[in-house]
């Protein structure tokens, strides 16, 4: 328990992260670590995030979702393999209760879709069933952190719209590293890693009880920014938030704290900012091209042009795709930010580069308006 105490008063709690979940056999996937491990903290927040993990058959969803698991104390924890309609409505009132709720595979678990968004929505499940000529309540309370997995990429956009969206790296640098752990730990390193395994468990779990539930202020909000361009970016805005809030509780006992009317917040930093904004930028795109599947398709298109500048008739040139299916397809990227237009048309082409950010406040930018409330 002192060493947890250690790390979480001094350490870079992140990086920590990192490198024990290469150490347990999740290697590589920088931003998926982070935010996965960002997700099960948050169970301790009164409204909690929440994610989806989408990959192919075999590419190592499962993995991820273990390796959290394995992080997380036991009594935070309540995995199941496949959730019924109504199988939430029947538990003990206070069971999930900032907990984090795995489920392993939603195909097979949809007709619990409505329950579970209720919860991530409003905090509490409530059930009203005839029994022997009078009504029977049933009252189950969050907040509950869910995980999930899935194959799938048709997702029910409801709830999407409340979950980060994890895609796993599938690329073949990705794979060799995979097959590099494989074999070292078919060899003697084997026991050393072993041996390492039940202390980083160990430790990570002492963290997280350590980690107590508390409210945050983030003092530096109303200096923010966020991309306004849909309605379905109201949800993420309050993800962004509450993910700068889940970083800020990890790092409690390195922020300050303050005391109102008996209550004790902890106040968000600078820092805090810095890594939701890495991470944000990063999945953003994805989560948001879930809401608009013609304009992903499109997107993964225009990766593959490999030019810097482009117009729509190269596009079109390079997909195949009629002019007026890139036209429509390329507004919703230009508003969302994904896209920005160099060059306006006038008489000549209209000139597209692919944003490196989101209009989101840069950490800089923030620094030089300074991070108080006034």
């Amino acid at each position: 328990m002192d060493k947890a105490k250690e790390l979480l008063k001094n350490g870079d709690i992140l990086k920590q992260v990192i490198r024990d979940m290469d150490i347990l056999g999740y290697v590589g996937e920088e931003e998926n670590k982070i935010l996965g491990y960002l997700i099960a903290i948050s169970r301790k927040l009164d409204q909690p995030l929440s994610g989806i993990v989408v990959s192919s058959s075999g590419a190592g969803k499962s993995r991820l979702v273990d390796t959290l698991e394995q992080l997380t104390p036991a009594e935070d924890v309540v995995f199941t393999s496949r959730l019924t309609s109504q199988s939430l409505y029947y538990m003990q009132k206070d069971f999930l209760r900032h907990k984090l709720l795995i489920v392993e595979e939603r195909h097979g678990s949809e007709l619990a879709d409505y329950p579970i968004r209720t919860l991530q929505s409003k905090g509490v499940l409530s059930l009203a069933i005839p029994i022997k000529n009078r009504t029977v309540f049933f009252e189950v309370k969050g907040p509950v952190s869910i995980l999930e997995t899935t194959v799938s990429c048709k997702l029910n956009l409801e709830n999407t719209s409340r979950c980060f969206i994890l895609h796993l790296d599938e690329s073949e640098e990705q794979t060799r590293l995979i097959h590099r752990y494989q074999r070292q730990a078919r060899t003697k390193e084997r026991l050393k890693l072993q041996q390492k395994a039940q202390g980083i468990i160990r430790l990570h779990q002492d963290m997280q009880r350590l980690i107590k539930p508390c409210a945050v202020i983030i003092p530096y909000a109303n200096k923010l920014t966020f991309p306004a361009n849909s309605p379905s970016s109201r949800r993420e805005h309050q993800k962004f938030l509450t993910l700068i809030e889940a970083i800020a509780l990890l790092y409690q006992y390195q922020r300050r704290k303050i005391v109102h009317n008996g209550l004790v917040f902890i106040e968000s930093a600078i820092q805090d900012y810095e890594i939701a904004f890495d991470i944000f930028s990063k999945v953003y795109r994805d989560t948001l091209l879930t809401h608009h599947s013609k304009s992903a398709v499109l997107l993964a298109k225009i990766l593959r042009l490999k030019k810097s500048v482009f117009s729509r008739e190269d596009i079109a040139k390079f997909s195949g795709w009629p002019n007026y299916k890139v036209r429509d397809n390329i507004r919703y990227l230009e508003e969302a930010g994904i896209l920005r237009i160099i060059r306006n048309g006038k008489g000549k082409r209209t000139l597209y580069k692919l944003n490196s950010h989101l209009k989101l406040t840069k950490p800089e930018e923030l620094r030089k308006r300074g991070t108080s409330t006034s």
